[in-house]
């Protein structure tokens, strides 16, 4: 004995303004029509979520290949402070080691809130160990900065610029899809404020 049709019209929640459906369908065809619609439903939600982890992949990989470029000036930065033979070495021997350690996180390809943090506080600690070399360099009046020197500084800049940019490009991407954990924080000595909301 089977299920007695009606003629009853019943609105499905959640698409009531475009689907009807008849209640004097067999269980069966129902059935089939409320997994066709779920089915649907999660392809849609897929397709988002892959767009979005796209979208984030693409725009680390801009701001990865701008702190890599980053990577090359400093160490350029270095080799040309090394034989100028700089009261503190010091500062030659951080530059070189927060370079080195920059360069091998982001060899790692790889984006959880871990490698990010550790790749924010290791850019912070070559922003001061450039900060110091360029600073040695303007202030020593032993040094005569050569056009080799100034290429190396005008490249930094353009650097710094396109690296504030991808930051700011990558931040947005995380705040508009809730991905706080992979927010890369604002470089150093940077003062506008980028408010993070947790709705």
């Amino acid at each position: 004995m089977g299920l007695q049709p009606s003629t009853e019209v019943i609105l499905l929640p959640c698409i009531r303004k475009y689907l009807f459906v008849v209640r004097n369908l067999d269980m069966t065809k129902k059935l089939k029509i409320i997994l066709a619609i779920l089915l649907a439903l999660l392809l849609v939600q897929h397709s988002f979520g892959q767009d979005t982890s796209k979208l984030l992949n693409t725009t680390w990989q801009t701001l990865k290949a701008q702190l890599s470029r980053r990577t090359n000036l400093s160490k350029r930065l270095a080799e040309f402070l090394e034989p100028n033979k700089i009261t503190d070495t010091s500062i030659i021997e951080q530059l070189k080691a927060n370079t080195v350690l920059l360069r091998n996180l982001l060899d790692l390809d790889k984006i959880d809130s871990i490698t990010i943090t550790k790749i924010h506080d290791r850019n912070d600690s070559l922003s001061i160990s450039i900060s110091k070399g360029v600073d040695v360099l303007q202030t020593d009046k032993s040094l005569i900065p050569t056009n080799e020197f100034e290429d190396i500084a005008i490249q930094l800049e353009g650097t710094e610029n396109r690296i504030y940019i991808a930051i700011r490009d990558f931040n947005e991407i995380c705040k508009n899809n809730g991905r706080y954990d992979l927010y890369f924080k604002k470089p150093l000595g940077d003062t506008e404020a980028i408010e993070i909301k947790n709705d």
